[in-house]
């Protein structure tokens, strides 16, 4: 089999229309600034994550 007759599987065509739809919301809301800085996250929730 030459390397012509390969074709590798793009993990896009092997999930849900759910999941790409998801992903699609979230590359949207990330374009239009809609998006929370980790640090500000971190500092929220790190009472929830003391060990």
């Amino acid at each position: 089999m030459s390397t012509a007759e390969i074709k590798e599987e793009d993990w896009w065509d092997k999930i849900s229309n759910d999941e790409k739809d998801a992903i699609e919301t979230g590359l949207k809301e990330m374009e239009e600034g809609k998006t929370i800085p980790h640090e500000v996250v971190m500092k929220k929730y790190s009472t929830w994550l003391v060990k």
